[in-house]
């Protein structure tokens, strides 16, 4: 018997979750319904037939819809949660940087698996 997990998450920004998600390896693909055209779809990259779980939009966050006792993934599903956080926050830190100014200047992973990310902003008296 199938019972679905819905998986409350901070995640607002669908190109942010796309890019991380094809990051991580999977394939995504948007809602071809009109109601829930921000839905999005994930497969794993062998098996695009069946989607692994769904983003669904509530109007402000995402939400995860998985079926936790059918988890047909190599890793833990609490594994992948952690590793999306963080590299959907790393996405987002980078992407606010850009549009600000900032160039990435370097990126360090961390023993403990954090990342640590430095950001510039050039100025014209930087260059003299």
């Amino acid at each position: 018997m199938s019972h679905f997990s819905k998986i409350k998450t901070n995640i607002y920004d669908d190109n942010v979750l796309v890019k991380t998600l094809n990051n991580m390896g999977f394939i995504c693909k948007y809602s071809t319904d009109s109601l829930s055209s921000r839905d999005i779809f994930v497969y794993s990259s062998y098996n695009t037939n069946k989607h692994v779980f769904v983003f669904t939009w509530n109007g402000s966050f995402y939400n995860l819809l998985a079926d936790l006792q059918l988890w047909s993934l190599d890793t833990d599903f609490n594994h992948l949660m952690d590793s999306l956080s963080q590299m959907y926050a790393y996405n987002i830190i980078l992407n606010q940087g850009l549009l600000s100014g900032f160039n990435k200047v370097s990126e360090n992973t961390i023993y403990d698996g954090s990342i640590k990310i430095k950001l510039k902003k050039w100025s014209s008296s930087d260059c003299y």
